[in-house]
């Protein structure tokens, strides 16, 4: 009987969480400017933004990531990759995408003409260990910030 009700309790709360994340899409009129002209409060932030450090916004669509798949038409890496595109398109970031057509060799010469278009960040897939010094040497010496998709870490401080 208390697992009923704990499914019960459990299953109401769920879609009490459900029902409370819909809601109207309609934005309120953009009050940026008062009838005087001045600017006002409102409106001033955007919400497809990103604070920075001093408090000002950058719009994330100004925001470019570089990213790669190793390889097209490879079930898992094509998952992968398709994730990682939706949560690019999620949050309005522009994502550069390079296929290194299952050669290490075009790992690193990739990630460096990626570089040379000065991306925020990175997303990259390595599955060869011998690529993965040199590229995050690449992005280190650039000032990219970078994450791995397919290694877990191996550092137990991390």
């Amino acid at each position: 009987m208390k697992k009923r009700i704990l499914a019960l309790a459990t299953a109401s709360v769920m879609a009490a969480t459900l029902f409370a994340g819909c809601g109207s899409n309609e934005a309120p009129a953009d009050s940026s400017t008062t009838s005087e002209g001045s600017a006002t409060s409102e409106g001033s932030a955007t919400d497809e933004g990103s604070a920075t450090a001093d408090g000002s916004f950058i719009d994330a669509g100004s925001i470019s990531i570089a990213a790669n798949t190793f390889g097209a038409g490879a079930y898992p890496l094509d998952e992968i990759q398709s994730w990682t595109q939706y949560a690019a398109d999620l949050y309005g970031v522009n994502l550069d995408v390079t296929n290194n057509e299952f050669t290490a060799d075009k790992v690193v010469s990739q990630v460096e003409a990626q570089l040379a278009s000065q991306p925020q960040g990175a997303v990259y897939m390595l599955q060869i260990p011998t690529t993965t010094e040199p590229c995050m040497d690449a992005f280190e010496n650039a000032g990219v910030y970078y994450a791995w998709n397919s290694t877990w870490p191996d550092d137990e401080a991390v």
